[in-house]
């Protein structure tokens, strides 16, 4: 997330960097709810962490309902306040930024439930999967210059998509190992 605007500004310029910042910055208005509160509530509650996984998620989503719903639908003229450059570049850019709260909030609360048990691998290899789909999307086919900013939106969006792709993925696989090897004598 730090470093997408400054690759974003060094390939569109100044003036659209300005219009990407702003809507980056109130799209990271609701990318910050989810991590704070699965770190909150998963760290406070680690003896039971299931039921503190439903309760942070139950949290999450009632939170995000009101933002999501407001830049999804009133996104054009919330940007509009700061001028018609902010609107006209930079709607389609929230919309998707908006969608990818979803994706995102599922990402946030597995790498907090691997954190609380002290499991920092697969978090930092989806943090790193995502910053290269991120990232390699954006220099390469959905680059602002070709696609406006929307399409930085986009490649934020199949990003946490991919991360959700690879929680699930550990979700599903990673039980039949383990079970393997606590089945194997000692």
């Amino acid at each position: 997330p730090q470093l997408l605007p400054t690759l974003v500004a060094a390939q569109v310029g100044a003036s659209l960097a300005g219009d990407f910042s702003l809507t980056w910055l109130l799209g990271g208005l609701c990318f910050s709810i989810s991590p704070a509160v699965a770190q909150a509530m998963l760290v406070t509650h680690e003896s039971d962490l299931a039921r503190s996984t439903r309760h942070a998620a139950v949290i999450i989503c009632l939170m995000l309902v009101l933002p999501v719903t407001l830049f999804i639908t009133y996104g054009d003229k919330v940007l509009g306040l700061f001028g018609p450059s902010y609107s006209r570049y930079g709607a389609v850019l929230l919309v998707w930024l908006a969608v990818s709260t979803v994706p995102n909030a599922i990402t946030n609360v597995a790498v907090a439930r691997w954190r609380v048990r002290e499991r920092l691998r697969p978090a930092a290899a989806l943090s790193g999967l995502m910053a290269a789909v991120t990232l390699g999307l954006v220099i390469g086919p959905l680059r602002p210059t070709y696609g406006g900013l929307g399409s930085v939106g986009l490649a934020w969006l199949l990003a946490q998509t991919v991360g959700c792709g690879f929680v699930l993925g550990r979700a599903m696989f990673r039980p039949s190992v383990s079970a393997k090897l606590e089945a194997v004598p000692t």
